[in-house]
């Protein structure tokens, strides 16, 4: 389905991620645990002038990365974003890769690969 373009200053879009983790119980194995992440798309002059800011994806990920939906707690609940949690989550980089790979995929126009990873608690 093609829709009309539409031209606007704050755009916000639902983009899977999957984290590839170290399995706890399997030395060398991964599993892959996935949420939604809501993202704003910024433009190409502002991207690298995040990206120019310490040469890592931080910058970049604290201003576009703005929600989440499936992270659940420690004890199965669901997990509330906010800018402790984001910080928390980008100090791992498992996740800040996974991240910043759905982010550049999702505004480079391809379609997600892999929508449907296996949800998995630790």
């Amino acid at each position: 389905m093609i829709m009309q373009f539409r031209l606007s200053d704050t755009y916000a879009f639902w983009w899977p991620v999957t984290v590839r983790m170290p399995d706890p119980d399997k030395p060398g194995k991964v599993l892959d645990q996935s949420f939604e992440a809501q993202f704003l798309m910024i433009g190409s002059e502002r991207l690298a002038a995040l990206d120019g800011e310490g040469g890592d994806q931080h910058a970049v990920l604290k201003e576009v990365w703005t929600d989440w939906r499936g992270v659940e707690d420690e004890n199965g609940s669901e997990a509330e974003f906010s800018d402790e949690t984001r910080d928390r989550c980008l100090d791992y980089a498992h996740v800040r890769l996974a991240l910043y790979t759905a982010y550049l995929e999702a505004s480079s126009g391809r379609a997600a690969q892999n929508t449907q990873a296996p949800k998995v608690k630790n």
